[in-house]
Formats: structure tokens, sequence, C-alpha cells
């Protein structure tokens, strides 16, 4: 069973695991997975083709998957994947690469 704070908008098409945690004015894109016993403390913002992975903790007023900083960023398809036994803290920002970056072609 998931708990879900009244004020956190969570978009039709986003997939929540098992015993998923969402705090207060948190944001859930359409096109994001979180996995099993993940938590997600206030004012988080998490959108794109993002996946987390299982048993992540989010700190508060962090943003994830938003499109790249790169500036060669065209609006090409990108994913930011997260794995398992995470911790990320505070305003953090995880944003997916594109394709010229450390494992481009």
């Amino acid at each position: 069973m998931c708990t879900i704070h009244k004020t956190a908008i969570i978009e039709d098409g986003a997939i929540l695991g098992d015993n998923v945690s969402i705090a207060a004015f948190v944001y859930i894109g359409n096109k994001v997975r979180i996995g099993d016993n993940t938590s997600i403390a206030s004012h988080t913002l998490i959108e794109g083709d993002t996946t987390i992975g299982k048993n992540n903790r989010i700190f508060s007023h962090a943003t994830i998957g938003s499109i790249p900083q790169d500036l060669k960023y065209n609006g090409e398809k990108v994913q930011l994947i997260i794995g398992d036994n995470n911790t990320i803290r505070e305003f953090t920002l995880l944003n997916p690469g594109t394709k010229g970056g450390w494992f481009g072609d």
C-alpha cells in the first residue's frame, strides 16, 4: 500500500511500486516508474522517462529526470535509470544524459 499526501500530484501513467511513500507537494510525471519501498520527501519533482529502483530515499527539493542541460540536446528521446538502495539528498539535480555524452556513439 502506498502512502500519498493529498497535495502530491501524480500524473496518469506513472507507475508506483508497493509501499512507496510520497510527501507533500511532490510532482510525479506520467512516464515515471518508482520501485517498491521508496520514499520521496516534500517538494520533489520527478519527470521525464525516469525509472527509480527499489529501496531508495529521496530527500526534499530534489529534481529528477528533467531535460538534459547539455546544450546539444535537441529534444531526442532520453532516459534516466536509477538503481536500488540509493540516498538522494536535498536539492539534488539528476538529468538524463545525451547521445554525445560519456557513453555516446
